[in-house]
């Protein structure tokens, strides 16, 4: 599907293997969820994009892409090899940083290729589809689904309860959004490249979920 290059699909191996040591086959099961979610994202409307100045990837996502959208998931499911009596406490966290990785990218790819309008998320004020921190309705709209349907995923597969793939979802969505705000504001400046922008903002989504669950008990 060339939806990565030789180095994205190293990272992506190193990156699966541990979350299957952790979450099993379920958890693999997710991250292909993922992966095939983007990926469609990534392909729809593709052209449309290219006309206006979207540079497309010929052969697919980087290593330093997949480890920036998939990292945080893979070392919390690490964590969960080395303390496997906390996997209940820990597995909401690697969920919802799965969930910001594809609603990031579908809330992204969408936007462009519907090119609705588009408002800075610092301020608010009109901007043309694709800028960093840049957000529609449409977008905001199909990035939820996803994030939605990464929980979804993760329960059917049973690594959740209802619950807290609700709980995961939304922290994936609100990680979503941190993104857009780092892109408005530390990406815009130079401070942070994209990939760097989407390493924190999993990690962000990921500790949100992992404080609630700890807060839970």
């Amino acid at each position: 599907m060339k939806g990565v290059s030789p180095s994205g699909a190293l990272a992506g191996f190193l990156v699966a293997l541990a979350i299957y040591l952790g979450a099993g086959p379920s958890g693999f099961a997710v991250v292909f969820g993922v992966f095939l979610i983007t990926a469609i994202a990534t392909r729809w409307r593709h052209r449309i994009k290219e006309q206006y100045g979207k540079t497309p990837q010929p052969n697919g996502r980087t290593g330093w892409q997949v480890m920036a959208n998939l990292f945080a998931a893979a070392a919390v499911c690490g964590t969960c090899v080395v303390f496997p009596r906390a996997f209940y406490y820990l597995m909401p966290g690697a969920i919802a940083a799965l969930a910001e990785a594809a609603a990031d990218t579908v809330s992204s790819e969408t936007g462009e290729a519907i090119r609705g309008r588009t408002y800075m998320i610092v301020g608010f004020r009109r901007v043309d589809a694709g800028p960093d921190g840049g957000i529609s309705f449409a977008g905001t709209l199909f990035g939820a689904m996803a994030a939605f349907a990464v929980a979804v995923l993760a329960w059917i597969t049973g690594l959740l309860d209802p619950r807290w793939a609700l709980i995961s979802a939304a922290c994936g969505f609100g990680g979503m959004l941190f993104d857009s705000v780092l892109g408005a504001t530390v990406e815009r400046r130079g401070v942070l490249g994209n990939d760097g922008v989407n390493f924190v903002s999993t990690v962000f989504a990921a500790d949100l979920a992992l404080l609630l669950s700890w807060l839970s008990g």
